[in-house]
């Protein structure tokens, strides 16, 4: 089950909201789903999240109303995402030198005293910024020390569903580890365990190789909804 809000719900919301920056102007001028500044897109999703969550979702969440007003964004975690034709088709040993090098997505956690309550997902193109979820659940625990976020990244791999904390070690030759979110066991990969960029890409590989031999094309095309 996905614990998060998608951003079509969201922007039922959200689209009768104007926001206004400094000089008087609408920051929200990108259409329903498109905001002019990373803060006004936040702004949107803390001044709603009171229409948006339905009191089973509060609770979910952990939140009072209190903590509603309070919530405060955190540091972003960078969000990069491979296809799995790269990762099917790479030369590469490691993971990292595939990792697109642009911060055009990013998910921002949302606080109340410095502690991480949820997750707002975002992406930019064009100077345009949307939201594409909000909760994410499966971040908070990733992400529930706030500290965690200074040296890490998030990386999404589609069309393997597999999702991966990148965690940069302060010392350079140690290189980076990667933390998957979920267990995937035709994978290999345990939630919460550590593998070198050396380990991640061969699993990675290996589990593309063999989707690729059950699905083929309808993998790539998202015909095949796994």
């Amino acid at each position: 089950m996905r614990h998060y809000i998608k951003a079509l719900i969201v922007f039922a919301t959200l689209s009768s909201c104007d926001h206004k920056n400094g000089n008087g102007m609408d920051d929200n001028q990108g259409g329903q789903n498109g905001f002019g500044t990373r803060d006004s897109a936040i702004t949107s999703v803390i001044q709603s999240l009171p229409q948006i969550f339905n009191e089973s979702q509060k609770k979910m969440y952990g939140l009072s109303e209190s903590d509603m007003k309070a919530l405060a964004p955190g540091r972003d975690v960078v969000v990069r995402h491979v296809t799995y034709e790269a990762i099917l088709s790479a030369l590469d040993s490691s993971l990292s030198p595939m990792l697109p090098g642009d911060k055009n997505s990013v998910a921002v956690p949302l606080a109340v005293n410095n502690v991480p309550r949820l997750f707002v997902t975002l992406s930019n193109d064009k100077n345009k910024w949307s939201i594409g979820s909000v909760g994410n659940r499966r971040l908070l625990d990733a992400f529930r020390d706030a500290q965690n976020t200074a040296n890490a990244e998030l990386v999404s791999i589609p069309g393997l569903e597999i999702e991966l904390v990148r965690l940069v070690d302060s010392v350079a030759s140690r290189g980076a580890m990667y933390e998957p979110l979920e267990t995937n066991n035709a994978a290999g990969l345990l939630k919460n365990a550590r593998y070198s960029d050396r380990e991640i890409m061969q699993k990675l590989r290996t589990y593309a190789q063999v989707l690729n031999r059950q699905f083929g094309d309808k993998l790539k095309t998202g015909e095949i909804d796994r």
